[in-house]
């Protein structure tokens, strides 16, 4: 007798609710629309101040100086008395000789004192026109082309702010420094209340190369390997990246150069993702002025 056993087993299905995979947002970024400037290059040089109109003062005789009546900086008008002197030749009885000054000016060089032995034809003084100077500026060739006869330059020195004229160009470079000659010149109307003195530096300014460009923080330029690029939201808040020149820079802030980039285009400022890629879709945190 066989006696058969039938298990049975019973296989319970327990259905478990996993979640849904999240799908992650799309970055949120913040732009400002690109806007268009007035750009240009400056140009400084450097240069020592000159009178345009100096006078030597000479003893027309062999002699000892008797007196002296001009301190040096102080001003003078043209025929004052500025020193005397009296001739030292044995046997001649000759009248003190009147040292008068040719200009109006003030007196900056003093090469003698009194009691002092001058031969004939020493140098005595120096007197210089305190109102009119000049500076001479070695500019390279390139620079020099943005320059012309009777153009202005601002110029400024030790906290004085003075609009100075090109005078002249020399046509010759010097072979030693490579530079040429730019001769400038001004006028200095508060010359009472403070006193320039040949020999002072001046600085000289100058712009060029005017014109309109997009001016950006460096922040906003980003780099690959050997190349800029600047990231943009379209219309349709997706990334596209421009790729750009670098023009002129300014401190933190560069021209960025691209003929396709126009004014108004949201620019990319800030990001919550790191890395943002051409096509992927943003959301604006802080929509431009132009209504992207």
């Amino acid at each position: 007798m066989m006696i058969r056993t039938m298990i049975c087993t019973t296989i319970a299905l327990v259905h478990i609710a996993l979640p849904e995979p999240a799908f992650a947002s799309n970055p949120k970024v913040l732009t400002e629309p690109l806007k268009k400037i007035n750009l240009y290059e400056v140009a400084h040089y450097w240069g020592r101040i000159e009178p345009l109109n100096l006078a030597h003062l000479y003893s027309p005789i062999q002699g000892i100086v008797k007196e002296i009546h001009v301190k040096p900086g102080q001003s003078v008008k043209k025929g004052d008395l500025v020193a005397v002197v009296q001739s030292s030749e044995i046997g001649l009885q000759m009248r003190p000789t009147p040292i008068r000054s040719p200009i109006s000016g003030r007196l900056f060089g003093t090469h003698v004192s009194i009691q002092s032995l001058v031969k004939k034809d020493a140098h005595l003084f120096t007197v210089f026109d305190p109102l009119n100077f000049k500076v001479t500026l070695q500019v390279t060739p390139e620079d020099s082309k943005h320059l012309a006869p009777g153009q202005t330059l601002p110029l400024s020195m030790d906290g004085v702010n003075l609009e100075s004229v090109v005078r002249s160009i020399s046509p010759e470079i010097d072979l030693t420094t490579g530079t040429i000659s730019v001769e400038v010149t001004f006028t200095h109307p508060n010359s009472e209340k403070v006193a320039l003195r040949p020999g002072q530096i001046a600085q000289a300014e100058f712009q060029f190369n005017h014109h309109e460009g997009f001016l950006l923080s460096k922040n906003n330029v980003k780099k690959r390997i050997n190349q800029h690029f600047v990231q943009i939201v379209d219309q349709d808040h997706k990334v596209s990246e421009m790729i750009v020149e670098i023009g002129l820079r300014r401190g933190d802030q560069m021209e960025v150069l691209n003929k396709d980039l126009k004014e108004g285009d949201q620019l990319i400022i800030k990001a919550s993702s790191e890395h943002l890629f051409t096509g992927q879709e943003v959301e604006l945190s802080a929509p431009g002025p132009a209504g992207t």
